[in-house]
């Protein structure tokens, strides 16, 4: 949320993201590669078609910005793709995959990098991590199972029908789900969250590495350390 970072003066919202990837690559380097999401969980059980050059994130300004830059990769996944810029983008974001997380996903290349590191702009951390959802499939959380859906996407210029999947949440689970409130006050008896006030807002980093064993480890105590309390129904011990 870059609104909560105050007013800018510049000619164009481009020139703005523009002038704040510029920042990142100050910062980092010309060896720096920058991730982000750009799901389009509207696009389930639609008719619409999933173009990954194109079709447009609800997650907002940031990641339709990602989409639309010339040097950008995104990654092929119709509901929970990721954008990448920089050298490591392709190895990223470059393989055709039907499932966004597990094993060779985004997420699980981004873990094998020398200390990745996430940067949360304007909003929490617990609000803007989605790598709890990465935990839960390498864990196996029983609150969900994988759901294969059929979607049509623009390949090489042509319209084709492929399968995805997607894990999803038990519909009559009834769980109450808690923002990764206790996840991060876990993770922060023993590692640091640091963060910077700008403007009306803050922004937030934390190693990435670090709150992923953080996240296993407590899913290996508390199987069910997402929800606000174990689940009173559980349809999957039928």
């Amino acid at each position: 949320d870059l609104g909560k970072l105050g007013l800018a003066n510049f000619n164009s919202r481009e020139e703005y993201f523009l002038s704040f990837l510029d920042a990142i690559v100050e910062i980092f380097g010309d060896s720096v590669t920058i991730m982000t999401s750009t799901f389009t969980h509207n696009l389930v059980n639609s008719n619409k078609v999933f173009d990954r050059k194109n079709t447009l994130s609800t997650h907002g300004a940031i990641a339709n910005f990602f989409i639309n830059h010339p040097k950008s990769v995104r990654s092929s996944h119709p509901y929970t793709s990721f954008c990448a810029i920089g050298p490591m983008a392709e190895y990223l974001c470059g393989e055709d995959l039907i499932h966004p997380y597990g094993i060779d996903s985004p997420y699980d290349k981004m873990l094998k990098l020398k200390n990745p590191l996430t940067v949360s702009v304007g909003l929490t951390p617990n609000i803007t991590c989605s790598l709890v959802h990465h935990a839960e499939v390498v864990i196996n959380v029983p609150y969900r199972y994988v759901k294969e859906f059929s979607q049509t996407i623009l390949q090489n210029g042509l319209k084709i029908e492929k399968n995805y999947c997607l894990p999803v949440v038990y519909r009559e689970l009834e769980e109450s789900r808690n923002q990764n409130v206790k996840i991060f006050e876990e993770f922060k008896l023993s590692n640091q969250v640091k963060e910077q006030c700008v403007g009306r807002g803050k922004i937030f980093s934390y190693q990435t590495n670090e709150l992923f064993k953080s996240m296993i480890s407590q899913f290996k105590n508390n199987i069910y350390c997402w929800l606000d309390l174990p689940p009173i129904n559980r349809p999957y011990r039928k």
